[in-house]
This record gives C-alpha cells, structure tokens and sequence, in this order.
C-alpha cells in the first residue's frame, strides 16, 4: 500500500513538471504581450490568438499540438468571438451572427445549411406546431421539437420526415 501511495505521488509530481513543461516554449511570449492579462477562462490563448503572427515558433508549435480537433465547424469561432457568452437560448448563435463577415468558410457553410434546415422545419410544422404546441415561441426550435415529438402520433407525415432530417444531422 505504502508502494502504491508512493508511486501515485511520483506520478502527480511528474504530471505537474510536464504541465509546466508544456507552458514553458510560450512563456516569453506570454511575458511579452499578455503580462497584463489575468489568466483563466481561456484569457491567456485568446490574447495570444492576438498576436498569433508575432509569436515565437517554438510558442506556436506548441500551442497548434495542444488543440483538440474542433467537432463543430464553428467551435474555433465560437472561441476567438463568442468565448465570454453564457450558451442558451440562441445568444452563441447571436454573437456569431454580429461577427459574421469574420467567421470561417466551415462555420459560414455550416451555419447556412443549419438555417436553412430550420426553414425547411419551420414551414413544414407550421400547421402542426399551432395544433400541437400553441404555447411554445417560434424561437424555442428545441422546445417545439420535444413537444411536436412527444406527439409524434399526431404529426403529419410531411413534419415528421422534417424532424427525421433534423435528427439525422444534429448526430
């Protein structure tokens, strides 16, 4: 027991050294230009994101190792732009609209054929979203596909393949 508490000790420690190990290719550049910025919520990588074109190359290399794959076209704008807006009740979807002329082709493509999937569900549950769910606003597009689902019986047939569609490409 007292071999298995030592070896998870060494373990952390080492974990901790390579942590800062990682941070270090970019510590004169953080010195340089982000001294004044207080790090959290991803403050640091977005002042650097700044000056991305004056960074030492050690700094980027090692900043473009450490990023994930982003899975929605979007994520990256989602961080340079709207990294401080509270997700819900379509306020991301707001703040990347204000920047909309700066997004990337993937974003801008994925935005448009999510618009107009929306479009194509508004207009073919219109009827079934007043018959069925009359107190949920047009803007709650979650909100209504729960309850146009929860009366799926009683969709028509041209809504229901609408929200087959939706299904399909939400994953």
């Amino acid at each position: 027991m007292l071999l298995l508490g030592l070896a998870l000790t060494l373990a952390a420690g080492s974990t901790a050294a390579q942590q800062a190990v990682d941070t270090e290719p970019c510590a004169i550049d953080i010195e340089r230009f982000c001294a004044a910025v207080q790090p959290g919520i991803g403050r640091v990588n977005r002042c650097l994101d700044q000056f991305q074109a004056k960074l030492t190359d050690a700094c980027k290399l090692a900043r473009q190792a450490q990023q994930p794959e982003p899975t929605n076209p979007c994520d990256v704008d989602i961080e340079r732009y709207c990294a401080d807006v509270r997700p819900g009740i379509g306020r991301v979807d707001r703040c990347l609209k204000r920047h909309q002329d700066k997004l990337s082709d993937a974003c801008t493509l994925a935005r448009q054929s999510a618009h107009s999937r929306q479009r194509a569900f508004r207009q073919a549950c219109a009827g079934d979203v007043e018959r069925l769910c009359p107190n949920i606003h047009p803007s709650r597009q979650e909100t209504l596909q729960q309850c146009l689902k929860k009366n799926e019986f009683e969709v028509s047939e041209e809504c229901d393949a609408a929200l087959e569609v939706l299904k399909r490409e939400s994953g």
